[in-house]
């Protein structure tokens, strides 16, 4: 019989992560806070379930893929939430949230008796499709171990960070990264557009040299195209950069960059981009 696994959260990363876990021979129980979203994975091999606590049992474990640590709460702690089961579970949380929200976690479920460990995610749409996520784990050595081969599934790095809370502080330091980079990005766009180069000139010109990026790389022919589909979409860039700005205050780590950078996502969100592609930010500047 093939292992039992539990999944809540089934957005735009969850759903194609469930979906892959099923393809692979898992048996996949899963549960979304909007059910009607989920339906179409009904026909596809994953079991919908009707609570979160209803996923954790006889499973071997569950994964939270959700949009922040409200939600984290909701399912974990809420009414049905997964720590009222009676089955002791090991819970993988892969949703990005911070260090200090982690490790609240971390030591409600293991007063309620289960297991934890956090494995935020780099990467979008098309490397869970493939399996080639970066995977980010933090915990104890022994919770790894027992996660790893359902998170080989998902992804072909894992990287073993640290104990709980810094593989968030991690994901948060690189969403960092490709959030002033994305920026910067838009902003020489915007600028050359302005005096009058072409946009794809600008774009191959840049892949030349030094100022050349994987934020480019990936980036760059989304802009060119005009496709703003979400692969990660602006509004969680913006979450994260403001939890990289909140960390780096605690911290009292000066990143004006970091600042600056929420302050446009921040626009863009409120001139409708939320739903967009992070990459909509280029649209954003350009002013199209």
């Amino acid at each position: 019989m093939a292992d039992k696994i539990g999944f809540i959260g089934l957005g735009l990363m969850g759903s194609r992560m469930a979906l892959r876990l099923a393809q692979q021979g898992y048996d996949v129980g899963a549960y979304n806070r909007t059910p009607d979203r989920a339906q179409n994975l009904a026909d596809k091999g994953v079991r919908l379930r009707e609570s979160p606590a209803e996923c954790a049992e006889g499973a071997a474990a569950v994964i939270l893929m959700v949009t922040d640590a409200g939600a984290c709460r909701d399912v974990l702690f809420g009414e049905r939430g997964l720590a009222k089961s009676e089955s002791p579970v090991l819970v993988i949380n892969m949703s990005t949230i911070s260090p200090d929200q982690s490790k609240e976690l971390a030591e409600l479920l293991t007063a309620a008796g289960h297991r934890y460990i956090e494995v935020p995610v780099y990467g979008s749409t098309a490397q869970v499709n493939e399996g080639t996520l970066v995977l980010l784990a933090g915990g104890e050595e022994k919770d790894l171990d027992d996660a790893r081969q359902i998170l080989q599934v998902l992804g072909e790095r894992i990287f073993h960070v640290g104990p709980v809370g810094h593989a968030a502080a991690m994901k948060l330091i690189h969403n960092m990264v490709v959030g002033i980079h994305m920026q910067a990005l838009a902003e020489a766009l915007g600028t050359g557009k302005a005096y009058g180069l072409e946009i794809d000139k600008i774009i191959e010109i840049l892949a030349a040299g030094v100022a050349d990026s994987k934020v480019r790389q990936i980036k760059g022919p989304q802009v060119l195209q005009n496709d703003f589909a979400p692969r990660f979409p602006l509004k969680h860039q913006l979450k994260d950069l403001k939890l990289a700005d909140d960390l780096t205050k605690q911290l009292e780590v000066p990143t004006p960059l970091v600042a600056a950078a929420a302050w446009t996502y921040e626009r863009a969100l409120k001139d409708g981009l939320g739903d967009q592609d992070t990459a909509a930010i280029c649209s954003y500047l350009m002013l199209d």
